[in-house]
């Protein structure tokens, strides 16, 4: 039995280090080679520690001792013996990377170092396909505070030091001087990180136009707007197009239609270019009374409110 117990121990003990080193994803760190490397080598040291003993046959396990307690004390003393021995160290030497520890622990050292290295590389394109696919859509200015209190809300037991840990980042990309969507990308794996990918993915969801980014400028209202108001004369629709769009509507108060007309005085007799004056009219009919009324009043008044032919848009 101890055969199968004292390997099983240095396998768990292997297990639970590399959970704690890849706590977003620790199934999928798991069942990579280096980390299967890894905790193959714990259960080995175990083994040897086992066989060691074996040999041995130390007074304290063998003599004296029914065959279960033996097995018992065998188990521990190899399982857990392999465990410490192979993490302590006689003393420890400053290099300019930290503390580098002489002795057994060196062994399993290099080999979780390397490990590291391993299952990183096979872990960060899975990572990074995930949180540009959640990120893809958030604005970093918008996200930097509310993500992650959402997040962290969600969690409920992330420490005080980890929340700060994120909080630091947060304000260092902030002023670090590159792009909005790689400060998105950032933030998304320090948190993911943290909370893991589906606690992040419901994070985004959630929040959704809350910390979305601006769609592009020709998907945006004022896009469609000025599509629509590029073939139409200010002169000959100011005055046609707003009574229009206030009797489709049937929203606009007088007073506020009273204060558009001055508004729409002020603008003729600005100096602004045609095509300015032509897209504030409709803005600002689009905000009084919807995008949707103002197309079908622009469509239907196109004949008494376009440019003549000579003056469209090439």
């Amino acid at each position: 039995m101890e055969w199968l117990w004292v390997p099983l121990i240095g396998l768990l003990v292997g297990v639970v280090e590399l959970v704690a080193r890849y706590r977003d994803n620790p199934g999928r760190a798991l069942w990579t080679a280096p980390a299967v490397f890894y905790m193959a080598i714990n259960a080995i040291a175990c083994l040897l520690c086992l066989t060691i003993l074996v040999r041995v046959r130390p007074s304290w396990i063998f003599a004296g001792q029914d065959t279960g307690l033996q097995q018992l004390y065998l188990i521990l003393a190899a399982g857990f013996g392999a465990v410490a021995i192979f993490r302590s160290s006689i003393f420890k030497l400053k290099s300019a990377d930290g503390e580098i520890a002489v002795g057994p622990a060196i062994v399993l050292d290099t080999l979780l170092a390397a490990s590291d290295r391993g299952v990183d590389r096979q872990v960060a394109a899975p990572r990074s396909a995930k949180v540009n696919e959640l990120m893809k859509d958030v604005s970093f200015d918008r996200a930097k505070v509310a993500l992650p209190t959402y997040c962290f809300a969600l969690m409920q037991n992330v420490g005080a030091s980890e929340q700060k840990a994120i909080a630091d980042q947060a304000n260092a990309l902030s002023e670090t001087p590159m792009a909005d969507q790689l400060r998105t990308l950032n933030l998304g794996l320090a948190l993911l990180n943290v909370v893991g990918e589906h606690v992040l993915s419901s994070a985004v969801k959630d929040l959704g136009t809350l910390i979305a980014r601006d769609p592009p400028i020709e998907q945006r209202d004022v896009g469609k707007i000025a599509d629509l108001m590029a073939s139409v004369d200010f002169d000959r629709a100011r005055l046609s197009l707003p009574i229009y769009c206030f009797s489709l509507a049937g929203t606009a108060a007088p007073d506020v239609q009273a204060a558009f007309a001055k508004q729409i005085e002020s603008i003729g007799a600005s100096p602004l270019p045609a095509a300015i004056r032509s897209l504030t009219l409709g803005l600002g009919l689009a905000q009084l009374v919807g995008l949707d009324v103002l197309k079908f009043a622009v469509e239907h008044l196109a004949d008494a409110i376009s440019l003549p032919p000579a003056a469209h848009p090439a």
